[in-house]
């Protein structure tokens, strides 16, 4: 049965006013819709979904329209006898740090005299909190956190006259793409030649945790927000560094009581995977989410290996040509061409 008592709002900016326009947020926002909607991952019915993506002509999304998005849900509870359990709340854009804990998620009409037309997210998860409707609220934040002197960001307007009693036990959970003060990154994966794709490191790593990566098979295969913490701590910082640059995320958790389970992974804890190349007698390389080696061979003859969940990078050798990632999940059967 779908999970008709989670709900979601997912934005996704890349058109701007006064700051450069951005490659991935749109297709990140559609890939992280599409799991929170897969049976195989959040099992969202689709109407619990709002999806919000920037436009230039006219230029949206105003805060209006994420603010309408949310009381939509709060009207479809409403008018429901459902019982809500949680909130997912992801965004991808521009954003600017105003300190260690609050970001400001930028709309497209920022500019340096509208300097706080943007989303603050601390005052957000607040007022969602206030509500009292969720026990859980996720926040996943993939966006910069680098400071401009008096941004604040605004609160919502849909507001409480006082906190609900539920509130008091609301867990929260938040994601943020980096640390204050510092870039996140939207990067070019060739993973078809001629057909490269940007996407953000942050949500990179966010979806291939979600997607097994991020499993404990100790807690019979079930995706926490712990091992979700661990897996991106670790897989982030590697994918940057890949680029050859530095991405450190940040995790804050607040009014919990011992580790959340996300979803039950539908990963089996070994996939048998099958790799064949298409060009030979080349010396190839399989490598784990840590970067560690599993595996080098000769391209003439096909690798066959038993993976845990998680993300594997396949590459020459030394380095050259075509970096592939691949996730192990229904699909086994992976080509590699460089």
């Amino acid at each position: 049965m779908p999970n008709s008592q989670d709900f979601a709002v997912i934005i996704g900016i890349k058109d701007y006013v006064a700051l450069q326009p951005l490659t991935a947020p749109g297709t990140d926002a559609l890939l992280f819709a599409d799991w929170l909607k897969s049976t195989s991952g959040g099992d969202l019915p689709p109407d619990n979904c709002k999806l919000i993506l920037s436009s230039t002509d006219p230029l949206l999304p105003l805060q209006d329209q994420v603010d309408q998005a949310f009381q939509d849900i709060f009207d479809a509870i409403s008018a429901s006898d459902i019982k809500p359990r949680r909130l997912y709340f992801y965004f991808n854009g521009h954003g600017l740090g105003i300190n260690t804990n609050e970001t400001a998620l930028v709309l497209p009409k920022w500019t340096y005299d509208f300097r706080d037309y943007a989303l603050s997210s601390s005052r957000y998860k607040q007022h969602l909190v206030d509500k009292g409707l969720f026990a859980e609220i996720f926040i996943f934040l993939d966006c910069c956190r680098n400071r401009i002197a008096g941004v604040e960001g605004a609160k919502p307007y849909f507001s409480n006259a006082r906190p609900a009693t539920a509130s008091a036990t609301t867990s929260t959970f938040v994601f943020s793409a980096t640390e204050f003060e510092s870039s996140a990154f939207e990067v070019t994966n060739n993973l078809q030649p001629g057909s490269p794709q940007a996407n953000g490191l942050f949500t990179t790593s966010l979806l291939s945790g979600l997607k097994g990566g991020a499993c404990d098979t100790s807690k019979g295969n079930r995706i926490t927000a712990e091992g979700l913490r661990d897996f991106i701590s670790s897989d982030l910082p590697a994918l940057a560094a890949k680029k050859n640059l530095v991405q450190v995320p940040r995790y804050d958790a607040q009014n919990t009581t011992g580790d959340v389970t996300i979803c039950e992974s539908r990963v089996a804890q070994l996939v048998s995977v099958t790799i064949t190349f298409k060009n030979p007698n080349q010396q190839v390389k399989l490598e784990d989410p840590n970067l560690g080696e599993l595996h080098q061979g000769d391209s003439s003859t096909p690798f066959t290996i038993l993976l845990q969940p998680g993300r594997y990078y396949i590459s020459l050798s030394d380095d050259s040509g075509i970096q592939k990632i691949i996730v192990p999940s229904d699909q086994t059967q992976f080509t590699y061409e460089y």
